[in-house]
């Protein structure tokens, strides 16, 4: 519970029960706001350090191929429900605000149905030896986002700006999940509930990884 914000999205969990009938899943809502397990979350972290970075293994192209394929999916079933996502720019003081708290924007798509994205561009960092090239994530969706506002010039939308958005959608914002620890630990909670087969094992580590 947070000003403006408190306990599931009535309105997210319906487009969420929507999308799980027109996919055949049985979706089974959290029974609980689960803890964190310290032990499980050392053994997750410690394999995703040793982790190899293959792209190209078929079995990791596949997972990704899932991953993004079920979250443009979802992403379209909450477009037609009438949400709408924008990217900030955070060049501008609103936008700076705006992304102060990531319960800006929690509060933003539970009245409004928007909300503000970090785009992906923006976020290599300064290391000279990243390459994008390799990361299926960095795929172009053809959609195309606002910037700035929901009435901005448009920019293209990466498969990671997608999954982003929709992860605070029916992740975090589904059951009111927040961003810290537990709060990261219950947003899996939620969304792994609405992806099937390899997409899963994607999932897992994008976001527990």
């Amino acid at each position: 519970a947070v000003p403006g914000f408190q306990g599931p999205d009535p309105r997210l969990v319906s487009v969420a029960e929507q999308y799980a009938r027109d996919n055949g899943i049985e979706l089974k809502r959290q029974a609980e706001f689960v803890e964190v397990d310290p032990e499980r979350a050392s053994r997750i972290a410690a394999a995703y350090e040793v982790m190899e970075h293959a792209p190209n293994d078929p079995a990791v192209r596949e997972a990704y191929e899932n991953l993004i394929r079920q979250t443009r999916a979802q992403y379209d079933t909450l477009a037609a429900a009438g949400y709408k996502f924008w990217f900030m720019d955070l060049s501008r003081e609103d936008n700076q605000q705006y992304a102060s708290s990531p319960w800006n924007a929690m509060r933003d798509i539970r009245a409004n149905q928007s909300m503000g994205v970090f785009p992906t561009n923006d976020g290599f960092g300064s290391s000279e030896e990243f390459s994008p090239e390799a990361n299926p994530l960095l795929a172009d969706t053809g959609l195309q986002w606002p910037v700035g506002g929901p009435d901005g010039p448009l920019a293209p939308v990466l498969a990671n700006d997608l999954f982003r958005a929709v992860h605070d959608a029916f992740g975090h914002g589904l059951e009111g999940a927040g961003f810290r620890a537990r709060g990261e630990e219950n947003a899996w909670q939620a969304h792994a509930r609405l992806f099937t087969g390899p997409a899963l094992g994607a999932l897992t580590s994008e976001t527990r990884g």
